[in-house]
């Protein structure tokens, strides 16, 4: 059904190139000759079989062409029904080419150019009143500009009121957008802890979401190159990332410092107090998110976030984090609600830096 409306698009460019070739004044012939070199277009033929918009927006564009072509040969007919109709189907042609891609802006200039032209003529004809000229101008600017404009924010707007969901998308829009949808299917951070319980305990099951980026906390058993391209070295460390989507390689667990060649989950649920330090297991890969005096890959002024990897050369983890809960004093217990956002701060022991993430 996606590639439906391609394939229509792609199908009804054929007679709307032989319409445009009669109204030029070419014979059937050679109109039918333009509608076969059509129909053999190789990337025509693609684009109608692709799910994408090129399709429409060549149609759409053909489209405005031919009606405006329509709306010309009736200049001698001005303001006859006929005369609003095609420059009146013109300005709707122009308006589902914006709707559908901002690159129809050119087969608006390209109209706005024959309209400009036609107009000239019209100024150049001294047997036409002041009054008609400037209605002339008034209705080709309601038709052609008004409608295409209206148009559009009609799509907006019944866009933005039927599709109120957050979604996968989340990432790619702005703060100020992400906060007036309605979030179901990017929640805000969830904690899981034990059954019936509002304390937040060692043990706990988590996941970690940016307030500024709507990302989770993510990593995955990729590692970091051994050099970056610009020279530089990393700790070639298991990768942590940022990620938009939800995701298994989001969860995390809390746990005392202990080992750090050793990222077991001991059986201890005492409650978690603020202030306190604390390590975070990701559960995919059983590793320990570390940081240390390494530059970031994206922004080299900060340190590199990894997950803990023992290669037996020496290189000193740092492991723990310290727990800072906006809503509670130190050495307050954590008490959280079910479907609500706990906000806190992860704060590097070592470097004393808060855990953060930068758009790029």
């Amino acid at each position: 059904m996606m590639r439906a409306l391609s394939a229509l698009a792609g199908s009804l460019l054929i007679p709307c190139v032989y319409q445009i070739m009669i109204e030029m004044g070419f014979s059937s012939r050679v109109a039918l000759l333009a509608g076969i070199f059509t129909i053999l277009d190789n990337s025509l033929v693609i684009q109608s079989r692709v799910i994408m918009l090129d399709s429409c927006v060549i149609f759409l564009t053909y489209l405005s062409i031919l009606c405006y072509l329509k709306f010309y040969h009736c200049r001698n007919k001005a303001f006859s029904e006929t005369w609003h109709k095609w420059l009146i189907l013109t300005g709707v042609a122009l308006g589902c080419l914006l709707g559908i891609k901002y690159t129809g802006l050119f087969g608006l200039a390209f109209i706005g150019i024959l309209t400009l032209c036609d107009l000239w003529q019209l100024m150049g004809d001294i047997e036409l009143a002041l009054v008609d000229l400037s209605l002339h101008i008034l209705l080709r600017g309601i038709y052609l500009l008004g409608i295409p404009v209206l148009f559009n924010i009609s799509l907006f707007y019944i866009h933005l009121l039927l599709l109120t969901q957050s979604g996968p998308g989340d990432a790619f829009v702005s703060k100020a957008f992400r906060s007036s949808l309605q979030s179901t299917h990017t929640p805000h951070p969830q904690i899981e802890t034990l059954p019936n319980s509002t304390l937040l305990r060692y043990g706990t099951h988590l996941t970690l979401r940016s307030v500024d980026l709507a990302c989770w906390l993510h990593s995955h058993p990729h590692l970091y190159p051994l050099k970056y391209p610009d020279g530089r070295g990393s700790s070639y460390q298991q990768q942590v990332t940022c990620y938009e989507f939800k995701d298994s390689n989001n969860v995390w667990a809390v746990r005392r410092p202990g080992d750090p060649n050793n990222a077991a989950i001991c059986n201890d649920t005492s409650p978690i107090k603020n202030n306190d330090t604390i390590e975070l297991v990701h559960m995919a890969s059983n590793k320990l998110l570390n940081s240390h005096d390494v530059a970031a890959p994206l922004t080299p002024v900060n340190q590199e976030v990894a997950a803990y990897i023992n290669y037996s050369a020496q290189f000193v983890p740092y492991l723990h984090w310290r727990l800072d809960v906006a809503s509670s004093g130190p050495g307050d217990l954590i008490f959280w609600s079910p479907g609500q956002p706990l906000k806190l701060k992860l704060i590097h022991e070592q470097s004393k830096q808060a855990l953060g993430v930068r758009e790029h």
